[in-house]
């Protein structure tokens, strides 16, 4: 059954919202990834906005708070807005959906709701994406915890190209482990850091045609891409359910009984043809098949 935008197991057991089927345990290695810059409204004031019908808003707006994540895993929200680094790359730098925040709700953060009433996706797009300077951009001050900084942090960076091709065959979400500000729980009501990581659903659109489709996890990295940090497990690729040409990907906080509706993603990365084309057959591969033998619904 596919219900919004991702893959829904059936009636009861949502905490499988990705299957732990697709889980593999071994460390992201992914041959040539490059990233995908983030959609704000400084740098794509033409792309906020954009249809992107098969996302449950329709249409791609910006992120509600930017913020970093501290080696234990704690999270920190950032006093300015629209951090134009941040969610470019994978370096604990994250862009969070608020949907409380958004729309009115008890939205459980002390700082003022920076976009009040823009309800769409969070968006990334094929573009030159920003290197952090590990800054507050409404403080100034500096975060400290990663060893791009001076002096050096604790927390590792993934150093990755831009991707420069015309289409995404399939993207690799890299999502943050949260403590106090993204927390979701399991089917018991435990508090899961596994449904912490993948508390979101995925389309992609081409912002010519206005062509959208959902996208299906295919694999999960269980390790993540750092044996430095825990709060980075959980990398996911997701694929279009319809093929086709897309330019752009569309993320949303999952949404459903033991979902905080918030969710925090570090970057999202690619790589180009023919390396993505034997990738995403494998991936394809191993989704129909657990499909198959009942692993989705």
């Amino acid at each position: 059954m596919v219900a919004g935008m991702g893959v829904v197991m059936s009636a009861g057991a949502w905490a499988t919202h990705v299957p732990t089927s697709l889980d593999v345990d071994r460390l992201y290695d992914n041959p040539d990834p490059k990233y995908l810059e983030f959609i704000n409204p400084r740098e794509h004031p033409n792309l906020i906005g954009v249809s992107v019908p098969a996302s449950p808003p329709g249409a791609i707006q910006t992120e509600e708070y930017t913020g970093y994540t501290l080696p234990n895993g704690v999270d920190i929200i950032e006093r300015g807005d629209s951090d134009t680094t941040a969610g470019d790359r994978a370096d604990f730098d994250w862009v969070q959906e608020n949907r409380a925040c958004e729309t009115g709700g008890p939205c459980n953060n002390p700082l003022p709701v920076n976009h009040p009433n823009l309800v769409g996706a969070m968006g990334w797009t094929i573009d030159t994406p920003d290197v952090s300077p590990h800054v507050d951009p409404g403080t100034g001050l500096a975060h400290n915890h990663s060893d791009e900084e001076t002096p050096p942090g604790a927390l590792p960076h993934l150093e990755l190209p831009g991707f420069t091709g015309d289409s995404l065959l399939f993207v690799d979400v890299f999502s943050i482990i949260s403590e106090g500000q993204d927390e979701d729980v399991d089917v018991t009501g435990a508090l899961s850091r596994r449904e912490a990581a993948l508390d979101y659903d995925v389309a992609f659109g081409n912002s010519v045609t206005g062509a959208s489709t959902i996208g299906v996890p295919v694999i999960v990295w269980v390790p993540g891409w750092t044996l430095a940090t825990g709060i980075d497990d959980f990398v996911a690729r997701w694929a279009p359910l319809t093929p086709g040409a897309y330019d752009l990907v569309a993320i949303e906080p999952a949404a459903g009984s033991g979902h905080d509706e918030r969710t925090e993603i570090d970057a999202l990365a690619t790589v180009p043809e023919p390396a993505a084309l034997a990738l995403l057959g494998l991936g394809l591969a191993a989704f129909g098949a657990r499909r198959r033998m009942g692993g989705v619904a």
